[in-house]
């Protein structure tokens, strides 16, 4: 898809700011952030894989807050691969059920789409590595009440050797079917449930395929936006069932929630994946005012010329006023900032720029429903303290606070504050002013 044209109006520079889609691997509206960030994250897990030893797989986790543009720089890693490796991109949450997902589910998931993966790529596997997989899936499947309907619905009921047809037949019911909760998809879970090492060994079988397949390229599998989901649930995927993604024969990356990686359900993340950070751009020191930038710090102009690759910012944007508020608001978070930019456009009754009238009444909008989340939850004692300290607690709502965007982590000497727009919300100043005035006295926290 051709990157759209710099926008010269607010109408366009709304279409062209829209923060819900990574940006293409040829979109020259990229901006590398890595120097604002304080990390090169997409050179260190390029360098993990490209070092690999001959049979190693590596399996990465790579790790930051929502928002921060972690997609688009793994859609660059792949592209920067492409040569080494054949990389097959999975969005978790697209393909399968978007609030729940188990190993069972991926499993599936990896056996059609790797298959499809091939035959799209005009290189399909060789038959006689596809066919046996597929025939014992599809005998397990047939096994449940909602394969043994599908056979009758499909005439199969007395046919010999019905295996392999039967589970061509049912890929569009079965990628449908892990999209959804229900008794039929736990029927096959559990089916499948029943053979986990017989499982994990067809999946394997297939994955050594491809990668003879390739000859001297690698296989890479790339599940993104496992972050999107519950730390608890990633946790099992990751961690229970006898740690089957860890026994994958290929190359892994996968993008796990941070409050998963700093607060370990079961086990610690680190122990069975190479963990690499991405941070937010950082914008001022922990000790600095919400209201200033560090003047020796490269985040505000990084991100002001990833808006300008979006829309002309000296034409749309004259007010430098307006443009600082809209970048210290963002927090060094990219998304937040396109998002900024979308609301404060969408204040304007009119003229043909954004002003700080229009930016104030955008931040005050997405002020207003973090105040709603944090008061909902009693998180703001949580987030005074954050603010306070810089560093994150044991405190499970400390971690649910990561998980909502509601605050950020920087590199430097790596410190935490909560986002901008929740520094002003009245709630979190008021636990804020009481937290401080409890140390003062010498009294315990509540």
């Amino acid at each position: 898809m051709p990157t759209p044209p710099r926008a010269a109006t607010l109408d366009d520079a709304y279409r062209t700011c829209n923060h819900d889609r990574p940006l293409a691997i040829d979109d020259e509206r990229y901006e590398d952030l890595s120097a604002a960030r304080g990390d090169d994250t997409r050179r260190n897990v390029k360098a993990r894989f490209m070092r690999a030893d001959e049979g190693e797989f590596v399996h990465v986790a790579f790790v930051s807050h929502r928002g921060a543009g972690k997609t688009t720089e793994i859609l660059r890693v792949c592209d920067d691969l492409k040569r080494s490796f054949e990389t097959w991109y999975f969005e978790a949450n697209l393909q399968l059920d978007e609030r729940h997902i188990t190993a069972e589910d991926l499993l599936l998931s990896l056996v059609i789409g790797l298959e499809e993966h091939f035959d799209e790529t005009d290189r399909p596997l060789p038959p006689e590595a596809v066919e046996g997989v597929k025939k014992w899936f599809a005998e397990v499947i047939a096994s449940t009440a909602w394969g043994a309907q599908l056979k009758g619905d499909l005439g199969f009921e007395s046919s010999a050797g019905f295996e392999v047809p039967f589970f061509h037949k049912v890929k569009a019911e079965l990628k449908a079917l892990l999209r959804i909760e229900g008794d039929y998809r736990r029927q096959v879970q559990e089916a499948f449930r029943r053979y986990p090492g017989t499982l994990l060994r067809h999946v394997n079988n297939l994955l050594d395929a491809a990668n003879r397949w390739l000859g001297d390229r690698r296989l890479l599998l790339v599940i993104d936006n496992l972050d999107r989901y519950d730390p608890k649930v990633v946790d099992e995927l990751l961690m229970g069932g006898g740690q089957v993604l860890q026994k994958l024969r290929c190359h892994l990356l996968v993008t796990p929630p941070i409050a998963l990686h700093l607060r370990p359900v079961s086990e610690r993340l680190d122990q069975h994946f190479i963990t690499e950070q991405m941070f937010a751009v950082r914008l001022r020191n922990p000790s600095q005012p919400y209201t200033d930038f560090d003047a020796h710090a490269p985040g505000r102009d990084a991100l002001l010329r990833a808006l300008d690759r979006r829309m002309d910012v000296d034409k749309l944007i004259p007010d430098v006023a307006a443009r600082d508020r809209l970048v210290l608001a963002s927090g060094g978070a990219i998304r937040d900032l396109l998002r900024l930019v979308r609301e404060a456009i969408l204040m304007m009754n009119r003229g043909a720029t954004l002003d700080l009238a229009a930016v104030e009444k955008a931040t005050r909008r997405v002020s207003a429903t973090y105040r709603d989340l944090i008061n909902a939850n009693g998180w703001a004692d949580t987030l005074a303290a954050i603010m306070l300290d810089h560093h994150v607690s044991p405190d499970e709502r400390c971690m649910a606070a990561l998980y909502q965007q509601l605050a950020l982590k920087y590199n430097g000497t790596v410190w935490y504050d909560v986002h901008p727009l929740v520094a002003e919300i009245p709630e979190v100043l008021t636990a804020k002013a009481k937290l401080q005035s409890e140390r003062a006295k010498g009294s315990p926290a509540a």
